[in-house]
């Protein structure tokens, strides 16, 4: 039997989550590169969870939305495509139970992606080399349509497995923030409309995104379900408070687009 994390009353984390894939180190936004207190998650939890290995390697995170298309961040993927496959069915990292390993076919970036100034447009689309089966440890998540809304002081839930990668997912539960927090964090930067921005509840949770799971899902509950709101993109160089995800909602139609013409 599939087992989701319930929508109601979840397990408060202790982790901290990493992001940013190795090649990004030099950017400096965030130079730990453990999870830190992770919480481990159930097996067949988050079932949309994927590993994005580079030549056999775990570099970052990524959400199934359908049987041929993950979604990730763009600034994961330096390379070519046959360098990439996709893990999915398992939550550890050893590949135990009904895992598969798909080939990657083909990597869209958005054409706006960029690192300049701010990471902006930081999302990716990444086709698998052919279909893939539902079962009870693989499944899709929905991602947020355009007229998707957050709430601030919302529970989300992050995951992923971080750059000095564990045995096993670890998940981590989150609040939206106001905007104006990480825009006051990162003051110095040029802010695109289409971010959330995250945190942990202080009063019981140090739980932050950090290197190394980049691309790994930012889910919402939303009628009796679970929906993709962010994608892990940025956060601070201690991996601690404040998180930047990619706005799924944002890209709605860039994603349906990509999805019908590739």
């Amino acid at each position: 039997m599939t087992v989701y994390r319930s929508l109601l009353g979840a397990t408060t984390s202790r982790g901290t989550i990493c992001a940013l894939p190795p090649q990004k180190r030099r950017i400096g936004l965030f130079d730990s590169s453990r999870i830190v207190g992770g919480t481990d998650a159930e097996d067949g939890a988050w079932p949309w969870q994927v590993s994005v290995r580079q030549d056999g390697k775990h570099i970052c995170g990524g959400s199934l939305i359908n049987e041929q298309w993950v979604l990730s961040a763009a600034h994961c993927f330096i390379g070519d495509a046959s360098e990439f496959s996709i893990v999915m069915g398992t939550n550890t990292q050893s590949r135990t139970g009904g895992y598969i390993d798909v080939p990657v076919s083909k990597i869209i970036k958005h054409a706006d992606f960029s690192m300049i100034l701010f990471i902006v447009n930081d999302i990716a689309l990444v086709k698998l080399a052919q279909p893939i089966s539902f079962s009870d440890t693989i499944a899709a998540v929905k991602p947020a349509p355009a007229n998707f809304a957050t709430v601030d002081g919302e529970t989300c839930m992050i995951s992923g497995w971080g750059l000095d990668v564990p045995e096993r997912l670890q998940e981590a539960e989150m609040l939206i923030a106001p905007k104006q927090e990480c825009e006051e964090k990162w003051w110095w930067m040029s802010y695109p409309d289409h971010y959330v921005c995250i945190k942990a509840d202080t009063t019981h949770s140090s739980a932050s995104a950090c290197m190394g799971d980049s691309g790994g899902p930012l889910v919402c509950p939303r009628s009796g379900t679970w929906t993709l709101v962010g994608i892990t993109s940025f956060g601070s160089n201690t991996c601690t408070g404040l998180n930047v995800y990619t706005e799924v909602s944002s890209f709605a139609s860039w994603i349906q687009t990509n999805m019908e013409n590739n």
